[in-house]
């Protein structure tokens, strides 16, 4: 690695790098102090000093994003330049729950510098109170970053099948993602309060445990929160759908069960036989108001918003985005649990 180092010299006062930034390298101090700051609301917002021995650039190399801040030399600063190609092959070596970890331990960081810019720009003091605790939100989506990662680690031969026991599950994942172990028990729990996971009775040794196959279903939970950023989708969410939209969509998957067509292939359906046979099926009335928060959230997609005849839809992904939901909205009474 030797050939890929370098030494760069820099006077006091002088950017080293902006926030925004695309570069994978590290940098280690080698001689002064480099301030590491960013800027929010308008105002320059100070987040750390690195002194010598230390690294600047770990958060960009492991997540691969553009600088999260900006970089000044506070003194004369000498600083040795190690490449972050090398350093890719050599992390590529890697265990894969050792790549999860770390990658969500700098996106947890991020998130928290982030956080702390904008409270310290708009006055709120250097620690907030809610940047104390963990959003569960981000705690769940991190265990089921993990628990899909490492699924095939985490489970032994369980009648027949592979699978883990609920207890050293919530352990070692506690454990690796550096949160307390209530906190990922609550997390847990949502996952089997809404579906997402289930428990599997083991008849000889009268123990439950959950199959290998259900914790590689949890990561679609990871891609529903990145979604959450998006205006359409973060505007149904705060809206809610109401309580006659979620059993209108929980009736059109179970007709799609009863009418034995393939749930995880998309079905177009005819508005017209839907209005005539739904509530003979399910016992649910077609409402096609319930279609539009529906389509915001891609659950389905329609031939016409103005004047709908036809409705296209997975089964099997519209199920999930409703256990999606469910899940997102518990998360979120216990994240108020905490601000309060």
């Amino acid at each position: 690695m030797a050939d890929q180092e370098d030494i760069r010299f820099y006077n006091a006062g002088e950017i080293i790098f902006h926030r925004g930034d695309v570069s994978g390298d590290l940098l280690v101090v080698e001689e002064g102090e480099v301030q590491i700051f960013t800027e929010k609301n308008g105002k320059e917002v100070i987040l750390t000093k690195m002194v010598r021995g230390e690294v600047i650039g770990v958060t960009t190399y492991l997540t691969g994003e553009p600088r999260m801040a900006s970089a000044r030399a506070l003194s004369s600063l000498k600083v040795k330049v190690i490449s972050g190609v090398a350093l890719r092959k050599a992390l590529d070596k890697l265990p894969d729950w050792v790549k999860v970890v770390l990658k969500e331990f700098t996106q947890r960081l991020h998130k928290m510098n982030d956080a702390y810019s904008v409270a310290v720009s708009k006055g709120l003091g250097d620690k907030p109170r809610y940047l104390q605790a963990p959003s569960y939100v981000q705690v769940m989506s991190q265990l089921a970053s993990f628990l899909f990662a490492m699924a095939q680690v985490l489970c032994d031969e369980m009648d027949e099948t592979r699978g883990a026991l609920p207890t050293e599950l919530v352990e070692t994942a506690a454990d690796a993602l550096g949160y307390e172990k209530e906190i990922v028990e609550q997390c847990y729990q949502v996952m089997l309060d809404v579906g997402m996971l289930r428990l599997t009775q083991d008849p000889e040794k009268k123990r439950k445990y959950i199959k290998q196959s259900e914790l590689e279903k949890v990561k679609s939970f990871c891609s529903f929160v990145a979604s959450t950023r998006l205006k359409k989708v973060r505007a149904v969410i705060n809206s809610g759908l109401k309580a006659k939209d979620v059993k209108f969509l929980g009736g059109l998957f179970r007709y799609c069960e009863q009418m034995k067509v393939e749930l995880h292939q998309p079905v177009r359906l005819d508005v017209a036989t839907l209005q005539e046979d739904l509530e003979k099926q399910v016992g649910i009335a077609f409402e096609a108001e319930s279609l539009q928060g529906a389509r915001a959230l891609e659950m389905l997609k329609v031939d016409n918003p103005k004047d709908i005849h036809k409705i296209e839809f997975i089964p099997a992904k519209l199920a999930r985005i409703l256990v999606h939901l469910d899940a997102y909205k518990r998360l979120q009474k216990l994240d108020e649990t905490i601000q309060d």
